[in-house]
């Protein structure tokens, strides 16, 4: 009798375990990156070449009035291009990311 609730509970553990094993095992995904960032003439443009998910061009610029304006791209794939024109003098850039 024994016997049998260790052979149970071994097998109940061993299903707990790979369930445990699908549920928690997703498909690796990592951020763009390997990104490249072109600003020239009051055009930005950003290309990310490796990883998933999507990216778009931040600009923060110093407008013809001598204030902070910002300016942000439309999300691109991995591959594709985030642009974005500003008119003024270029302050900063970033890049926001999404998996």
């Amino acid at each position: 009798m024994k016997s049998r609730k260790r052979a149970a509970a071994l097998s109940a553990a061993t299903l707990l375990s790979a369930g445990l094993l699908l549920i928690t095992a997703a498909p690796a995904h990592a951020v763009p990156d390997t990104c490249t960032v072109n600003t020239w003439g009051g055009y930005g443009a950003s290309t990310c070449t490796t990883g998933t998910g999507e990216q778009r061009i931040n600009i923060a610029y110093i407008d013809r009035q001598n204030q902070r304006q910002l300016v942000v791209g439309n999300w691109a794939p991995v591959g594709g291009t985030s642009s974005a024109y500003f008119n003024g003098s270029l302050h900063l850039w970033w890049l926001d990311k999404r998996g």
